[in-house]
């Protein structure tokens, strides 16, 4: 493909995008939202924690494939939140501020899907293909698009942060806890 189609391309993605309420989040949405929001108003963890911040802000949505997964109301409730803090109060430090600044993140997370899903449901209600029957490029399909257009936006930022993303006998630990 040479220069001309990838603009010419590019400008298709970019023209649907803005034509179509593009809200559904994919995990570097979700990553780049929380880093702008915390650029903006200030983070609510110190820097040597931000990976485990980031990190948390998109862990909600991991392993949920299609969004169907039962486990969605639990890793998307402040419940699931509290009993991370519960099972931080245990650990010793620095195990005890990571966990406590994953579940800020994971707050960050929720609130950023309170606004994108809103009233009107996820974004896959919002149709891009109408020709198309199946849900997956609804969803998937704006996730991707606006995943691009925020990687694009934060990539140099963003290179600069190592995620520090939860590890499985802990995610056991908070999902006894809770």
């Amino acid at each position: 493909m040479n220069k001309r189609h990838a603009m010419q391309a590019l400008l298709v993605v970019l023209l649907v995008a803005a034509a179509t309420p593009a809200m559904a989040w994919g995990p570097v949405s979700h990553i780049s939202l929380s880093y702008e929001a915390g650029v903006k108003s200030g983070f609510p963890v110190s820097d040597d924690l931000l990976g485990a911040y980031l990190a948390g802000s998109t862990e909600p949505d991991v392993g949920l494939d299609d969004g169907k997964s039962e486990d969605y109301g639990v890793y998307h409730s402040e419940d699931y939140a509290k009993a991370m803090e519960a099972v931080a109060q245990r650990r010793k430090s620095p195990d005890r501020e990571i966990l406590q600044a994953r579940a800020a993140g994971m707050r960050s997370h929720i609130a950023g899907d309170s606004a994108a899903h809103g009233k009107t449901g996820y974004a896959e209600a919002k149709i891009m293909f109408p020709d198309i029957q199946t849900g997956l490029p609804k969803h998937t399909t704006n996730e991707l698009i606006v995943d691009m257009i925020m990687y694009d936006r934060n990539k140099e930022a963003l290179k600069k942060q190592s995620l520090n993303f939860i590890d499985v006998d802990t995610l056991i630990e908070i999902r006894k806890e809770y």
